[in-house]
Parts: C-alpha cells; structure tokens; sequence
C-alpha cells in the first residue's frame, strides 16, 4: 500500500515538474515574442522618425531653393543624410504642369532606413506653395501707419486663417473662427485679459512663430504680365464686363478700349490704377506699382455667397448651382483703397494686397456715414488702414463704411494668377507607406 502511495505521489511530482517546465518554456517564448515585437515596433517608429526626417529636409530644400532662384525647382532635388542611427533620404519631384502654373506642385517621397535593417519606413506627401491668399486676414503690422494700435473687439469677426508679424491688440470678445498666429510671445489685451477680454478662438491660436516676410518685390506678377497678359505704363483706368476688359490709358491713346482677358490672367501697371464697376466672368490678377482705387462695386459674374440664388451659377439644364472658379486679385506695392466716390454699401469680391502700405477708405474720418463696406475675399496689407469712424456710446455710424468682411473659402485651395506666395509650403496631403 505504501508502496503505491509511493508511486503516486513520484508520478504527481513528475507531472508538477513536467508541466512546471512547461510553463516555463511556455513564459520564456512569450515573452522572446514580445521582445521581438517590442524590438520591431522600436525599430518601425525609430525608421518612421528617419523618415520624418527626410521631408524635413526637403522641406527646407525647397526653401532654400527658393530664395537663392526665387522661383521654385523644376527639375528632381533629391538628397540623403547620415544620422546616428540610420539614414535619411528625400526626393522633390515637381509636377509636370507646373511650368504652366502659378501655384506650384511637389511630390516628396522620403525614407528612414535603421541601421543594420534594410527594411526603410517610407512617407510621401504633395506639397503647394503658400499663396498669401490663403489668408482671410494677414498684417506687417498690427497698427496704423501712424504707429495707433488698432483693437480686435467684440464687433469683429476673423472666419477664416489669420497671421500677423504683429501682436494682437484684442479688447472685449471678438471672434475668431480660423487658425490663428502671431510673431509676437503675447497678446496684448486692453483691460489686462480674461474675463474682461475674453477671445473666442475657435482652431489652434499659436503664439512666438516664425514672421511670414512680406515680398521684397512684384517680379513673378510683372513678368506673368509682359508675357502673356498685359503690360502697362502710366496711370490707367479699368473696368470688367464678364470676360471683357475696358482700358482707359493715356500712353496707348486707349479710352474704354475693349479687350479680352489676357490670356494668362494677369494685368500689371507701371503706375497708379482705378478700376470702375466690374463685373468679373474668369480669373484675373490686377497689379500696380503704386495705388490701386476702388471707385465702384467689383463682384463675380457668378456670386459664390449665393449661388443657388444667381441664375449666373445655375446649369441650365439641370437648374443647379455649379462649381464657381471666378476670382480676383487686387495686387498693389502701396495702398489699395476705397475712392470717396464710391457708392453707399460698397461691395469688394476679390482678394486684396497692400504690399508696403494699407487697405482703407480715402476721406475714412470726413463726411457723412456710407453704410457698409462688404468685402468678400481676403485682406493682406503691412499697416491697418482705416474704413471709418463711429459714436462709441451707440455704435452708429459717424463716417465712412462700417465693416462687413467675409472669408471665401475658396481660397484655401485657390488662388488668383500669379498672386504673391509666402516663400513657404503647405502640406495638401501626405501618407506613410
């Protein structure tokens, strides 16, 4: 009897140590899996940043090439760099249609090879260059010419990308719908911050970034102009009808000379330029070496602010709206501004640059009250400039227009010909491979 009691427990044993034993080999493979995994996932992210690398470098690549051609490559850039623990590499291939383009187009295809491992992680993305009418708002400065701070307050409302190389001066609760940025480390609020100044900002607000240079010249709009569009010299007088230009210039002997659109889109004056009541059917970029003067309404042939509502937009066999590519750029070295003349409730669809001065109304502060200024587009200008003035106790007009501004959102993907670019690229989509 004990004898077999002996036996069994002898063969518990061995069953407890066999099973203990395998276990064990049973933990110790889990866990060389899982070190392995963790080895692999370690590796993967290591390339992966390699990679990241990589567009980095093109990046600044094609930054770089930019500002010692001033125009963006048109042949294949590619390059590699030796890092600690790997490789990078990247290739800049620009798009074929770019030469007859004025927003450029780049694939960059970048890899992270880990050293020791041959397998790269790789990233590819198709970058644009930045045009500054992306912008629903955009300053050199957050002040008048003068040096006279000037106050985003409740009144105001930014709907679409705004950047200033300024400081934001807010007061009160003004709104502020899209991304946000400024060189400056602060925002200057007028009673001090929240809650007496209280922003609604409504994406990302990113404080202490790199400025956004203003150009230092027109040079791509003035050749785009004398090649393929229309070159002028002297003051000149323009008004739109569809696809048909107007032109009053006293060097060509042209009084309300009828002529088609250019046929790259583009108009420049070496001079000062008025454009009248216009009505525009196509794409057209409008640039003066000095002022440009608003004197009349200026709007789209179809109104992307109502397209269901303009029998201009609608696709007579369908009766829908369809897809509306008309668009304006009012491109000046100085000011670009709202003649005295101009009528009650002024209209302004186009995308506006005051290069080295503002956007305003001329007269902004003398007469009587004129309504609304309704701008649908996007305003860049190196100094705020003035519209008009109202009794602060009951917020009624006193002169000038009251403001009316409105993002086309359209701008995010577009932009009028050859309008100036911000020496930046932006990403439109990228995927990891």
């Amino acid at each position: 009897m004990r004898r077999q009691r002996r036996g069994f427990v002898f063969l518990a044993a061995m069953f407890v140590v066999a099973m203990g034993s395998m276990l064990t080999t049973i933990m110790l493979n889990r866990s060389v899996t899982e070190l392995l995994v963790a080895n692999r996932s370690l590796a993967n992210q290591q390339a992966f940043h390699l990679a990241e690398a990589g567009m980095d470098d093109a990046i600044v690549t094609l930054r770089a090439f930019l500002t010692t051609t001033g125009s963006p490559p048109a042949q294949l850039l590619q390059g590699t760099t030796e890092l600690t623990m790997g490789q990078s590499t990247f290739r800049i291939v620009p798009d074929p249609k770019n030469a007859a383009s004025f927003i450029d187009y780049f694939t960059i295809e970048a890899s992270g090879t880990l050293r020791g491992l041959t397998r790269p992680r790789r990233l590819t993305g198709l970058f644009r260059t930045e045009s500054f009418a992306r912008y629903a708002y955009f300053t050199n400065f957050e002040t008048m010419r003068n040096g006279q701070v000037v106050w985003f307050s409740t009144s105001n409302t930014v709907e679409g990308p705004l950047h200033t190389n300024g400081q934001l001066n807010i007061s009160n609760a003004p709104t502020f719908n899209g991304p946000v940025s400024s060189v400056a480390a602060s925002i200057n609020y007028m009673h001090g911050g929240p809650p007496s100044d209280a922003p609604n900002f409504q994406q990302s607000v990113d404080l202490g970034v790199p400025p956004i240079q203003m150009p230092t010249s027109l040079e791509v709009l003035k050749n785009a102009a004398s090649n393929g569009g229309l070159r002028l010299s002297g003051d000149t007088t323009l008004r739109l009808d569809g696809t048909t230009v107007f032109v009053t210039n006293s060097a060509k002997g042209w009084t309300e000379h009828p002529m088609a659109l250019p046929g790259n889109q583009t108009i420049f004056v070496d001079g000062n330029v008025v454009v009248g009541r216009s009505t525009l059917n196509g794409q057209l970029t409008v640039g003066s070496s000095q002022d440009i003067t608003v004197s009349d309404w200026i709007e789209y042939r179809c109104n992307p602010e109502a397209p269901q509502a303009d029998a201009d937009c609608l696709d007579p066999v369908s009766g829908t709206a369809v897809y509306n590519d008309d668009l304006m750029g009012l491109v000046a070295e100085h000011d670009v501004k709202v003649s005295p003349s101009a009528p009650f409730d002024m209209h302004i669809q186009a995308s506006i640059m005051a290069v080295e001065g503002s956007f305003f109304v001329e007269a902004w502060n003398i007469g009587s009250a004129k309504g609304t200024l309704h701008v649908f587009g996007g305003i860049t200008q190196n100094y705020r400039g003035p519209v008009g003035t109202f009794n602060p106790m009951t917020g009624v007009g006193v002169s000038g227009y009251r403001k009316d501004y409105h993002y086309d959102s359209r701008l995010r993907n577009l932009s009028p010909p050859f309008y100036p670019t911000t020496g930046r690229f932006e990403s439109v989509i990228w995927q990891d491979q």
